[in-house]
């Protein structure tokens, strides 16, 4: 018994330690990330309205969330909607998202639309986040991209926030 008493006084310190121990945290899977509003006004005076919620794994897979447009220039039918997120694009602090409108969309004629947003900190900054919102007819969040990187305005107001998983 004099054996066994040690034996004991180990094993249940070890199992208290282990109970008391805080549960180790579980990190998400790293995830890249499109979010935020604003207002866009392009090179010719059309403007548009937009939030969104977009996220993907860090290789565009299993894309998620939504698009809210208001395209101010087109009133009347087919001027806003809110679409599902297609593909998300993320590359450092620039963002290509493509989402579908099943019953109508914001830009007449195209059934898709187009964002591309760059998060340039925070809306007090020197550097205003910038963004371009287009109808498509083809799905390409690589297109969207490249076409933001040329055409996107200052956000007039609003704040975007990209996150890179890589």
């Amino acid at each position: 018994m004099a054996r066994v008493l040690p034996y004991l006084l180990a094993c249940s310190t070890v199992s208290a330690s282990l109970l008391l121990a805080p549960a180790a945290a579980v990190a998400a899977p790293p995830h890249d990330s499109a979010t935020g509003s604003g207002k866009i006004t392009g090179r010719t005076g059309a403007a548009s309205d937009f939030s969104l919620a977009a996220h993907s794994g860090p290789q565009g897979e299993d894309p998620q969330g939504n698009v809210n447009l208001r395209n101010i220039d087109f009133p009347g039918a087919g001027d806003k909607g809110k679409g599902h997120v297609l593909c998300v694009l993320v590359i450092g602090n620039e963002a290509a998202v493509v989402a579908e409108f099943k019953d109508g969309g914001p830009f007449p004629g195209f059934p898709f639309a187009a964002v591309y947003v760059q998060d340039n900190g925070q809306p007090s900054g020197d550097t205003p986040d910038r963004g371009l919102a287009f109808g498509i007819n083809i799905p390409s969040c690589a297109d969207t991209m490249a076409i933001g990187q040329e055409f996107a305005q200052p956000l007039v107001q609003g704040n975007v926030v990209v996150r890179d998983a890589t």
